[in-house]
């Protein structure tokens, strides 16, 4: 794809060309356009919200502008978790369920419309606000360190759900996009969701959790999910060597640490510790082999001794609270 002129045209085009899409370089070039341009996720949520005419005045699509208009005055002091990174994951996010429709409803049995793509929306612009940039890990007032799992995750969930339930969105659909956003939590939630997606789930095994996360019987709420976590991690783990660094640095600088603390090690537990090895969601797998083409990079940067940082087991506990 050339250099994308808007978000819109990228959007129809994918609709179009759906397989000419998975080439890395085209969803960096959009995203760098969009950046470059210091768009604002109100205005391309005006634009995908045009995409469907039909559903303009829908509750999701007065629920998606005032989430939009939110995620617009969150987080501008985070070096990472911060407007752009809520603009560009909304943008990934509609990118893998479009790109992956057609393998979900054979996976998944979902296909999702117009009105399940703006929900979806609604989780991933809203996910990280409010956001302070600390993490789940907070100190007490005596300075000693306290995980609190979903403490992040639910001040998102709790105001884009207040924003759903005042533009009349019904309560299955709010269940659904809390699931979504609680999800994102990459220490308790990632598990959540990967056991979701296997053949025996059952949501009782969740124990305490299962209240919760009940919405995760619907194979649609499933998909929702697990595009969620893909497109929040898509830019560190399945674009290019460039935007994988520009991230990690961004992360870094937010949590306070000296540039190249994460180094390889970092990558080498993210890639394998949080994520996997891969990616969840059908639109997600189209971008599998740019990960592993950068999880080999790292191991070559590892076997070098370069950008090394910390030991893998420092590196996993300062990435563990979030």
């Amino acid at each position: 794809m050339n250099d994308p002129s808007s978000f819109e045209a990228f959007v129809f085009a994918l609709g179009r060309h759906r397989a000419a899409f998975a080439d890395s370089l085209d969803l960096s070039k959009l995203l760098d356009s969009l950046r470059h341009a210091r768009q604002h996720s109100q205005r391309v949520c005006e634009e995908i919200v045009g995409l469907f005419p039909d559903h303009a005045e829908s509750p999701q699509a007065r629920a998606l502008l005032m989430i939009a208009r939110e995620a617009d005055r969150s987080g501008h002091g985070n070096s990472y978790h911060n407007p752009t990174h809520s603009l560009e994951v909304g943008v990934i996010w509609l990118t893998l369920a479009m790109l992956g429709q057609e393998r979900a409803e054979a996976t998944f049995g979902v296909h999702f419309r117009p009105g399940d793509l703006l929900l979806g929306c609604c989780a991933a612009f809203g996910h990280d606000i409010h956001h302070d940039g600390r993490g789940n890990e907070i100190a007490d007032r005596s300075g000693v360190k306290a995980y609190e799992p979903f403490r992040l995750e639910r001040l998102a969930a709790d105001c884009v759900g207040a924003i759903l339930q005042l533009s009349q969105v019904d309560e299955p659909a709010i269940e659904a996009v809390r699931c979504a956003i609680l999800l994102t939590d990459i220490v308790q939630g990632y598990p959540v969701l990967e056991a979701s997606l296997r053949a025996d789930f059952d949501v009782a095994s969740l124990g305490r959790l299962r209240q919760e996360f009940a919405a995760l019987r619907r194979p649609s709420v499933r998909l929702m999910c697990a595009i969620l976590r893909d497109a929040d991690v898509l830019q560190s783990a399945g674009l290019t060597a460039r935007d994988h660094d520009r991230q990690t640095a961004a992360l870094e600088a937010e949590k306070g640490l000296a540039p190249h603390t994460l180094g390889a090690y970092g990558a080498k537990a993210f890639f394998e510790q949080i994520l996997g090895g891969q990616f969840l969601s059908p639109g997600g797998q189209a971008f599998q082999r740019n990960m592993d083409e950068l999880r080999a990079l790292n191991e070559r940067r590892l076997t070098d001794g370069r950008c090394a940082g910390l030991a893998l087991e420092a590196v996993a506990d300062l990435m563990r609270p979030g």
